[in-house]
């Protein structure tokens, strides 16, 4: 489910006790409050006409909620009254960044930009003390289970509890985060404090003897928000690289966490429902989203897929395809189901740019924005020796050997460098030079020469033999040749780049064939068939086209991803090509079935879905014709034929049906239209 409503961001989110309500405020300077049973806003937004809304918390007994604001003003709203009633604390001097209501209710806390936190009576309103000895903006505060401590979270790196009875301080202040502490949670039963930095760390206190129990990673930027779930099994947390991600907390913390989604925006905040069961979350995209929290489920989701995929590589025998992500992850899928087949691989510390596997379908090599190529054993998913390191580079490509004997590797200084893929030591053919920094590198298929273009739009021929020039480099316009691909005989190349167009050259006399032209963007890869009947290429555009690879005719259009293609491969036998894209999904399409798409035996509905394509929301035809509105949801997922694999975390399949049709304005009212029927 997601909550659209408000028109700026979203800061933070609070669910009711009973899990019924859903409370949100937001830099538009309004509290909305949301029915989980519909996602509709169950009362009018709350205005205190104090600037943008930063927290937001539900009293215990449901019939209230507070909020702190940009003005420093504190509000308790009882929402039991229609409309609505205000109850405004003032006391702080700037901005509220955290309230938070005890365990009984009695009291509610506030942290603020002024560098205190409050406690405020709620029957009657009344600061009942102003907890002083931050010294940096106090960002966030929380009660332990019983109510008897305040945890208060600082810019100065430190976390401070409080005794809620004699608003002193019980023990020296927790320091461990070498920045800003943003977000506080005691666990259920009482024994560990989570603490959210903008460190990129959680850290897991024992607050009692005040020492750290562990610190967790996962996250690649700022951490705003840390919540435990009621039950004390599952913590959430979520932050500046716009993922939300799950952790369980038994049998012990060093499991790794897993990505229940994200947003186009920075996280703000999250929670989770009372029964555990659902975690909502707050962004910058002006949007609140509701997720399963259920870790079995989130568990067999696929990691990789929440970062962009940059590459693809087949298996000889088309079973498995690995893929390379701006994470720094590889994964492993099975191409006839598309199951994970392996946990992700880890642990290049940068983009992976490029994936390749051995001819023997023993080995996968990749490259990596860390100025390393690795290799992993593909059966297991080990790592297999000491990571190949390129000093002070990218390394942009890698391909190795149709005898898997050796590993090619191509980087940013413009050097083509030669690995033993046994022993990972370097050829004693010296380094090959291209003329700026190595784009693609390959092998023909009888292993006789190495290729290797660059950003000066050059094609480098080398005989592996001796490391010798075949040839002058093929000269290409404008940088047509980032990207290439050896026909199988050998004697052509296909190459692709900015110009929105590929061209098919021929080796011998350097003259261009013909060019494949079609895309509204730069070409972002290209591959020939083993076969040698077919060219696919990848875009800017976000389509993948396939082309007869003898006279360079257009065969068909595929669409469905929502970004980017980052590569094309097709299986060894030629019935399937798969593409990998910035919408951080993989899809595998139906080669003969794209063919005969516009056959007459194809009904007329199929016909337009393999031909529409997304635009600003509307499922558009051949002609721009508007066909079906998808909510923003189900944007990203979409899967229509020829596609006949998805690799996501979740689809939406787009089919014919005779069922009928609903229209209107209002999705929700149409939706309920039509299930209802």
């Amino acid at each position: 489910m997601t909550l659209i409503g408000h028109a700026g961001w979203v800061n933070s989110v609070s669910y009711s006790a009973d899990g019924r309500r859903l409370a949100s405020g937001s830099s538009d300077g309004t509290v909305r409050v949301w029915d989980m049973w519909t996602g509709e806003e169950s009362i009018s937004p709350l205005r205190s006409d104090n600037g943008a809304v930063y927290s937001v918390a539900f009293a215990p007994s449901g019939n209230r909620i507070s909020s702190g604001t940009d003005a420093g003003a504190v509000c308790i709203w009882n929402i039991q009254d229609i409309p609505a009633t205000e109850k405004r604390l003032n006391g702080h001097t700037s901005t509220v960044w955290s309230v938070a209501f005890s365990p009984d209710g009695t009291i509610l806390a506030s942290a603020s930009k002024d560098q205190t936190a409050c406690l405020w009576s709620t029957t009657t309103g009344q600061q009942i003390a102003a907890l002083r000895g931050h010294t940096d903006g106090v960002n966030a505060v929380a009660f332990s289970a019983d109510g008897g401590l305040l945890a208060s979270g600082s810019g100065d790196k430190t976390i401070r509890l409080w005794d809620t009875n004699t608003n002193e301080l019980v023990r020296e202040p927790l320091q461990g985060h070498s920045s800003a502490v943003s977000s506080l949670a005691f666990s259920p039963d009482g024994r560990t404090l989570a603490s959210g930095s903008t460190d990129k760390t959680i850290m897991l206190w024992d607050y009692i003897v005040g020492s750290d129990r562990a610190a967790l990673g996962g996250h690649s930027s700022a951490i705003r928000a840390v919540k435990f779930s009621l039950d004390g099994r599952l913590l959430v947390s979520a932050g500046d690289d716009n993922h939300v991600r799950l952790r369980s907390l038994t049998p012990n913390t060093d499991e790794e966490s897993i990505v229940l989604g994200h947003h186009s925006g920075y996280i703000q905040s999250v929670t989770f429902s009372p029964d555990s069961l659902w975690v909502a979350s707050a962004s910058a995209d002006n949007s609140i989203r509701i997720w399963d929290a259920s870790i079995d489920r989130a568990a067999v989701q696929l990691p990789s897929n929440a970062e962009a995929l940059h590459s693809l590589a087949m298996s000889p025998n088309g079973t498995a395809i690995a893929s390379g992500s701006y994470d720094g992850s590889i994964g492993i899928w099975d191409a006839c189901s598309g199951e994970q087949m392996l946990p992700r691989l880890l642990g290049h510390t940068n983009t992976v740019n490029s994936v390749a596997v051995s001819a023997d379908g023993q080995r996968i090599a990749s490259a990596s924005d860390d100025g390393t190529v690795r290799m992993w054993d593909l059966s297991t998913g080990d790592s297999i020796g000491e990571p190949l390191l390129v000093p002070g580079s990218r390394v942009a490509a890698v391909a190795f050997s149709p005898d898997s004997l050796w590993l090619a590797s191509g980087s940013a200084d413009k050097v083509v460098r030669l690995w033993d893929a046994q022993t990972g030591e370097s050829s004693q053919i010296e380094p090959l030079v291209c003329a700026n920094s190595v784009c693609t590198v390959l092998f023909s298929s009888d292993g006789q020469l190495l290729a290797a273009s660059d950003y000066h739009g050059l094609i480098h021929l080398w005989h592996t033999s001796t490391g010798q020039p075949a040839r002058e480099p093929l000269q290409t316009n404008n940088a047509s040749a980032l990207f290439i691909d050896f026909s199988p005989t050998g004697m052509h190349i296909v190459s692709g780049g900015i110009d929105k167009a590929a061209y098919v050259w021929d080796i011998g006399t350097g003259h261009q064939l013909f060019a494949l032209e079609g895309h509204t963007a730069a070409v972002q890869s290209v591959v020939y068939s083993r076969d040698g009947r077919f060219i696919g290429t990848g875009s800017w555009d976000g389509t993948v086209r396939l082309w007869d690879a003898m006279n360079g005719t257009s065969i068909s259009t595929l669409y469905g991803h929502g970004e980017w293609i980052g590569s094309v491969v097709f299986t060894p036998d030629a019935q399937s090509v798969a593409s990998c894209s910035g919408d951080s999904t993989i899809r595998i399409w139906d080669v003969e079935t794209s063919r005969q798409m516009f056959s007459d035996n194809q009904s007329p509905a199929n016909r337009v879905l393999a031909s529409t394509k997304l635009d600003r929301g509307w499922r558009v035809g051949p002609s721009d014709e508007l066909l079906l509105w998808v909510p923003p949801d189900y944007r990203d997922w979409l899967h229509s034929p020829p596609c006949k694999i998805y690799i996501s975390d979740r689809r939406v399949v787009v089919t014919e049906n005779q069922g009928g049709l609903y229209a209107g304005e209002d999705w929700t009212a149409c939706w309920r239209k039509g299930a209802s029927l």
